[in-house]
Parts: C-alpha cells; structure tokens; sequence
C-alpha cells in the first residue's frame, strides 16, 4: 500500500511539473514567437515587426534631439493584451475612434480611407480637406483648439481610443494626453528627409486600422511613379541644371532650406541646383537677406513665395528683390493652387502622400519640354 501511495505522488508530482511546464511553454510561444521585420523602403525613422498577432512600431526620433523613445504594440481587439513590453504603449486594433491633432495625419487617414475613424481635430482653422470642412460645418467634428491651448476637457467628451500627436519638442501635449488615460501615438513624418519618406508613414498609420496590405500596395504605386518622374532629369548635364532658390525673407531672416532636407531632395531629384545641397542640415537655416544674395542672386527658378502674391508684392515687401534674376525673368513659382476660402494649403496635405506629384510639378516647372501634358497640380506661375 505505501508503495502504491510513493508511485501515487510521485506520478501526481511529474503529471503537475509537465502540466505546470507545458503551460509555460503555451504562454511563451504566444509571445515569444519568430519576429519578421516589415520592411520600410525609404523612411528611416520608424521599424515595423510582425511577432505572431502583435505589430511592433518603434520610432527613432520623434523630434529633433528628442530623448524620449516611443515603442507601440498593436494587438488583435478583443483579445488580452500581452504581457511583458513593459516600455511600450499597448494598443488594441483595429481602432475606430481617433483624434488627429495635425494635418499630415488628416492626409494619412484620407489616403488608408480611415477618415470616418476621426472623431475630434486640433488646429482645424487652416485644414484643407474638404470631407473635414464639411464636417466640422455641420458641427459633427469638435475642433480643440491649437497645440498652444488645446481643450483637453472636449477630447474627452468625444471617447477617443487614441490620440495622433506630433511635437517639435517645444510643446509637451502628449503628455497631457497621458495623464488623462487616453493612448498617446507620435507621428513623425517630418523627420524624414526624402519625399517618400515621409509618404511612406501612410503605411505606419494604417497598421492601427488593419490597413497595411492596401496601403502598401497604393504607396509602392506612387513610389514608383515618383521614380519614373525623377529618371526625366538623369541625363540631365550640370551645364544645363537649373539653379533654385527657395522661400523668401521674413523678419530679417530667410529661412532658406537645409541641405538634407525633403525640399532640396525634390530639387536634386528634379534636376535643378540647390545653393545650399552641400548643408548638412534637415530644418530651416536663418540667413540674412546679403547672404541669399550673394549665393542665389543668379538662381533661374525661384520656388515657394508663399507669402505674396504678385511681383507688386514682394517689390513692397523688400525691393531688394529686384536683383534676383528669377524675378527680373518672371520665374516664380508657389504651391498655390490648391488652397481652401478658409486658407488651407493642400500642399500641407495631400501632397505628404502624393510626392509624385509634387515631383511632376518642379520638373514641368525646370523643363517644360520633359512633361508637355501634365498642367500644374500644386504649383502655379506667379503674376506679375
């Protein structure tokens, strides 16, 4: 009889260890499962891994010198959130009820068809999008305000699952977000320094509404048009490349584009010569008027006068102007042609995911004859 009890406990010890054992091994292959990155074609400042059902999205810099590290898991909805990612934010997919608090994720949102999914904007004054406008006319999407003064207590009124946020690191919203419980997720597209890659955060965007396969195969369409557009200018000589000045001055400064940037990437890839290329920097850089004269005053094509509208315009502004030659030849182009009677620029928008565009744009603007059917879409001549 104790005999038979011995084999008895030992029997229920093995059977409760392999018990206790498989179970572990359950668990861990739930969440320790083979990772496959998702490859990212021309952003650099944000990863993708596909673990089991988890996606994993980290971000390199959220904004300039950012210290901060921002990690998200998405997970399947309905189902437990999984354990350990103990520095992440925890995010259960597909959502249906998101805040945007930027115009570049309102371009995202029309572009993965999502933006239904948007309950509540910030900084709505200058927005583009019509299906947006009409929204918020009819009062059917609250606007919070801007990053300076943003209503939090109107967020919460609208149930956001989650909140698209940007930050230059000036101003700390998201962390107000936070401290109010409501998931937090940085969007950081302008830190790319390539056109398509910042077209390319669509895809990161899409992955929080199970959209990827479809926005990755609309993005690879556009990516390679944009590629096809830029082979116009390869044969191009330097004898024959158009110089390009960018911008115009404000307050003493002119805040000219640094040589990384995404601007002076569309000019190279347009085939044009960008004063600055040789500058290492991906922001603006304050120079003094003298200065931008001194390197551009024999510019051909003079691009982004935003802030007038005619050559009368800018003689009363600073009749310095007079001395570029792109003005003395009337070559003065601006992104707009597309804006809204409330003064929204689609370039802020739609043209974040359609650089093809944009691309098609400069290269009819630097050489007509490359393009002869396509009409300006962004752009339009300056008058005089």
């Amino acid at each position: 009889m104790k005999t038979i009890l011995v084999h008895a406990l030992v029997f229920l010890c093995f059977f409760a260890q392999y018990a206790c054992s498989n179970s572990i091994e359950k668990d861990a292959s739930s969440h320790f499962v083979k990772a496959d990155t998702l490859v990212t074609t021309f952003a650099k400042n944000f990863t993708a891994v596909k673990q089991g059902d988890l996606i994993i999205l980290t971000i390199g810099d959220a904004w300039r010198d950012a210290k901060e590290k921002f990690r998200y898991v998405l997970y399947p909805k309905g189902t437990k959130a999984p354990d350990g990612f103990e520095n992440a934010v925890k995010i259960a997919v597909p959502l249906d009820r998101v805040i945007c608090t930027g115009t570049s994720q309102i371009a995202f949102m029309d572009f993965i068809e999502s933006i239904d999914k948007i309950v509540a904007i910030s900084d709505g004054k200058y927005v583009y999008n019509e299906k947006i406008r009409k929204r918020m006319q009819s009062g059917n999407l609250p606007e919070l305000g801007n990053d300076q003064g943003l209503n939090y207590e109107k967020a919460l009124s609208v149930n956001p699952e989650l909140v698209f946020v940007f930050s230059f690191g000036r101003t700390q919203s998201h962390k107000k977000f936070e401290s109010l419980g409501i998931p937090v997720v940085m969007i950081s597209e302008f830190m790319e320094d390539s056109p398509l890659g910042r077209a390319e955060w669509a895809v990161f965007m899409s992955y929080f509404f199970e959209k990827s396969d479809q926005a990755q195969k609309e993005f690879n369409q556009i990516s390679k048009k944009y590629l096809e557009i830029k082979q116009l200018s390869k044969d191009i000589s330097i004898e024959q490349k158009p110089k390009v000045l960018v911008g115009m001055a404000q307050e003493g400064s002119w805040f000219v584009p640094g040589g990384k940037s995404y601007t002076a990437q569309f000019i190279a890839d347009a085939g044009g010569i960008y004063p600055w290329a040789d500058n290492t920097e991906k922001g603006g850089i304050p120079i003094d008027f003298e200065s931008v004269l001194y390197k551009a005053q024999s510019a051909d094509i003079w691009l982004n006068v935003v802030l007038a509208k005619n050559k009368k315009d800018l003689l009363n502004a600073d009749s310095r102007y007079t001395a570029f030659k792109a003005f003395k030849n009337s070559e003065i182009y601006s992104y707009t042609a597309r804006i809204s009677e409330n003064g929204g620029y689609d370039f802020y928008e739609s043209a974040i995911v359609r650089p093809d565009l944009v691309l098609a744009d400069m290269i009819k603007i630097l050489y007509p004859e490359k393009l002869p059917e396509h009409k300006l879409y962004y752009y339009e001549h300056m008058k005089e």
